[in-house]
């Protein structure tokens, strides 16, 4: 009444236990206390106190400047635990604008919180007046985890914002046990996030606490690092992004070639946390361009699939499946100090993981390992005498049980100055045994193709066929003795041994083979090299049958062909055909060679083949009558002597 200033218009009360719904969305002011004002065509509220969650607000106004055109006007002060800071956030229309940075926000403490509110109360007043935040939180030793791992402690400073906006620029805190500055500010247009960023220094093992990594066990000492934490306002595909970053320098790492570090030395480390998003739980870590790991974790905290990659080459993804990628390209990586290292975590995650993942009978469950790599050389020893020293736990046996699915497919595999080419091979777990298939090896000098099994007995088996174009040139490649030279080469068979794949010994080794060369040289060797094969002297043979004719013989010994059968018992090789044809000579060899030992027992028997050649050298060395005897017996047998 009396809008044409005809009177004036006037209530006046107190009121207590008053709660106050002012909008739709808003958390509620209950238990107002306080005198209500009605004048004209307005209102106003002015409490002494009133109830936000389980805070007390302190003198608050609440007011309507024009009930026709209702727009409420909120002006209040209130101490309060931050955790209902935080609810406050959440549960109003400003939570819109924070995304999702504000769901897994906690934090414990008090912190004030100044709040002015402009809030249309009516569509049309909208259009012409939308809504209007002004608020500042001061943190006064406040404690404050962002995230999972990011616990920020002794909070203090001011975050102001408002309807579209967060900033800060003098928040000080400890994290990882050391000071942080933080600060925060809203980027709008194609971005549209809120950004904090924060610097300080850490060591590892907060570090290591902090985020469950157990990569970090092997790092030590401490080191400067930046963090950027990008939370975007509204939907977003790629959601929460936190990025930490760091030279490491003072910090000094004890994993093997290509991560080791010296406390000095510059290497630059990357952590990446998906907070929201299509890529929620997923997370990365990056070590210059040598090295990088995805993964993502089950709600136990199990690993459920990841992606290492060695060298670089493609952005890290992480695979379709549940499962393990090994994906790059490595150089001189210490095969035994990483097996150490990733029994290690792998002991880790299983006792991480302990009772919460298995098959239907409760027994462990693998993810399958799945490599696919362009280069891989793998070396034996560890590359310095300080990592020399070092003691490695002993290898536990192997068991059936702990073997994954694995799918290998290397490009070019080596190890140490062994060459093998391309190389690829699949286990298949079973219930009682692991079937080995696919094994191959190709390289220009060699192909191996091999199928097997490791029993529940605890012994191997395996069936190979290999060929070789040039054996020779085969043997230098694989790391042996140069015995022949050239040679086209075929072997097939089958071995077995006690124990597992990988516990083959020379003097356990069993098996039956079959062998054939083709146009080779047998050359002189020493002995420790011949004595292998059971072929000691035979270039020397036939020179001491023929008198030492080297125009005919030159160096080494030329041969056809040489062919057998060997029977491996517990690392003893027999043979009773091994057969070899030349033109100069048959020779046949029988007996028994210790693999191991490098000991032999063994018959020789050379048929020379004299032929018209042998006519011509008896000729020259013993006169015409020698020679016309020879040539006499060739004509009554019909055959070579």
């Amino acid at each position: 009444p009396f809008r044409e200033q005809q009177g004036r218009f006037e209530v006046l009360f107190d009121a207590s236990e008053v709660n106050l719904h002012y909008q739709d969305g808003w958390p509620e002011l209950k238990k107002i206390k306080g005198e209500v004002h009605f004048d004209g065509p307005g209102m106003t509220i002015t409490a002494d106190s009133a109830r936000l969650f389980g805070a007390r607000l302190g003198k608050t106004r609440v007011s309507i400047e024009n009930l026709r055109a209702a727009q409420l006007l909120v002006d209040g002060r209130v101490n309060l635990p931050v955790n209902d800071g935080l609810r406050f956030l959440r549960e109003s229309p400003l939570s819109r604008h924070a995304g999702k940075m504000l769901d897994a926000m906690q934090g414990n403490g008090d912190a004030s919180l100044a709040l002015q509110l402009a809030i249309p109360l009516s569509p049309s007043v909208r259009e012409k007046r939308p809504l209007k935040v002004l608020g500042r939180v001061a943190f006064e030793g406040s404690q404050l985890e962002v995230i999972d791992g990011v616990n920020l402690q002794q909070l203090t400073g001011e975050l102001q914002f408002t309807e579209q906006s967060f900033t800060a620029d003098r928040l000080q805190a400890v994290l990882f046990e050391h000071p942080v500055s933080l600060a925060v500010m809203t980027e709008s247009g194609e971005r549209n996030s809120v950004e904090i960023a924060a610097s300080g220094r850490a060591g590892m093992e907060p570090l290591r606490q902090a985020f469950g990594l157990g990569l970090l066990d092997y790092l030590q000492g401490e080191a400067a690092w930046q963090m950027s934490l990008s939370l975007p306002r509204g939907v977003s595909a790629e959601g929460a992004v936190l990025h930490i970053r760091s030279d490491l320098v003072g910090a000094a790492s004890r994993l093997p070639h290509p991560l080791a570090k010296e406390l000095a030395a510059s290497r630059e480390l990357g952590l990446t946390f998906y907070l929201s998003g299509e890529r929620i739980g997923e997370r990365q870590l990056t070590l210059d361009d040598k090295f990088g790991v995805v993964w993502r974790q089950g709600a136990q905290g199990e690993l459920r699939r990841a992606q290492l990659r060695l060298g670089a080459s493609a952005p890290l993804q992480l695979p379709a499946r549940d499962a393990i990628e090994l994906v790059g390209s490595g150089e001189n990586l210490p095969v035994a100090r990483w097996r150490a290292v990733l029994r290690s975590l792998s002991d880790s995650e299983a006792k991480a993981g302990e009772g919460t993942s298995g098959d239907e009978t409760g027994g462990p469950q693998h993810l399958p390992l799945d490599v696919v790599m362009e280069k891989l050389h793998l070396v034996s020893l560890p590359e310095s005498a300080e990592e020399a020293d070092s003691e490695l736990p002993d290898d536990a046996p192997p068991q059936i049980s702990d073997v994954p699915p694995v799918d290998i497919a290397v490009a070019q595999f080596s190890y140490d100055d062994i060459s093998l080419g391309k190389v690829g091979l699949k286990l298949v777990p079973q219930a009682e045994q692991v079937v080995i298939k696919d094994i191959k090896f190709e390289s220009q000098e060699l192909k191996v193709s091999a199928k097997g099994s490791w029993n529940g007995s605890g012994s191997s088996f395996f069936e190979f066929n290999l060929n070789s174009p040039d054996l020779g040139a085969m043997m230098q490649r694989l790391g042996f003795a140069s015995v022949i030279q050239g040679g086209k080469a075929q072997a097939s068979g089958s071995l077995w041994w006690a124990g597992a794949p990988t516990e083959v010994t020379l003097e356990g080794l069993s098996g039956q083979l079959g062998v054939s060369v083709k146009e080779g040289t047998i050359l002189d060797v020493d002995p420790g090299a011949g004595r292998m094969l059971g072929i000691l002297s035979i270039p020397a043979l036939p020179r001491r049958l023929f008198l030492d004719f080297t125009d005919v013989f030159k160096e080494g010994f030329a041969f056809d062909s040489l062919k057998g059968d060997i029977r491996i018992e517990q690392g003893q090789a027999y043979t009773t055909n091994l057969q070899l044809e030349s033109v100069p000579a048959a020779i046949l060899m029988t007996g028994r060679t210790g693999l191991a030992s490098q000991d032999f027992d063994q018959d020789i028997y050379v048929a020379p083949n004299l032929s018209d050649t042998a006519t011509v050298a008896s000729a020259l060395a013993w006169g015409p009558q020698v020679a016309a005897v020879v040539a006499l017996f060739q004509e009554i047998f019909k055959s070579d002597i």
